[in-house]
């Protein structure tokens, strides 16, 4: 395994899938965690299938901190492509799921996306993050096989934070920017709410975190 990663065959699809069986059927956790750290820098490269997106979440899981901000800094030049890719999409999701520092996460990540919104607001893969990050592991919008990539190793999770505290605090940084973009479209958006899951998740965001009766998004959402 360690001559494979050595030589930068990771970025095969065949090699990724040995790399997720060697994962599943490692007893010795300190040598997981050894390969995610040889690999910390080079996960984007993973990204080729959903084997790959398995490895690449297991190793995020379980590597430190520190380690961890590498890894975001690895994906800041790709993110533009990465945010709407059909499974790079999804690490990016578990980076903000899992990732304690939610400042980082608003900073390196979530602003750029952000700036992005009336680009890619028909971008299925874009959509699904912000979604992913209201609700979590939800099988209305996640297939067995990517749950299966974000709960990789969470036994050995090296997260601190309570996952339904990190939650509230992504809620907190895109509810605000997503409500105005709405209120600014909302005629468009309320034609067709079917194929619209974003927004009734924008708005029941508002409700959990508060602040109703401030909200000019709902304001004109019932005008």
């Amino acid at each position: 395994m360690q001559k494979l990663v050595e030589k930068g065959m990771s970025r095969h699809s065949l090699v990724q899938a040995i790399i997720k069986d060697y994962i599943l059927c490692q007893p010795d956790i300190q040598k997981i965690k050894w390969l995610a750290e040889s690999m910390k820098e080079k996960l984007p490269s993973l990204l080729a299938s959903k084997q790959g997106l398995y490895v690449a979440c297991a190793f995020f899981s379980v590597l430190e901190a520190k380690d961890r901000k590498l890894v975001v800094k690895s994906v800041q030049e790709p993110l533009k492509e990465m945010i709407t890719n059909k499974i790079a999409h999804l690490f990016i999701l578990h980076i903000l799921n899992n990732l304690d520092d939610t400042v980082i996460s608003k900073k390196k990540i979530l602003s750029d996306m952000l700036m992005t919104v009336d680009e890619n607001k028909s971008d299925d893969c874009y959509v699904r993050i912000f979604l992913g990050m209201y609700s979590p592991l939800s099988k209305r919008y996640f297939q067995a096989e990517d749950i299966e990539a974000f709960t990789a190793m969470q036994a050995h999770s090296t997260s601190k934070k309570e996952p339904e505290s990190r939650r509230k605090e992504l809620l907190a940084i895109i509810t605000n920017p997503l409500e105005k973009f709405f209120e600014e479209n909302m005629l468009f958006y309320l034609m067709d709410t079917d194929k619209n899951h974003l927004l009734p998740k924008t708005f029941s965001a508002r409700i959990e975190l508060g602040g109703v009766a401030s909200s000019d998004s709902i304001d004109e959402m019932f005008r």
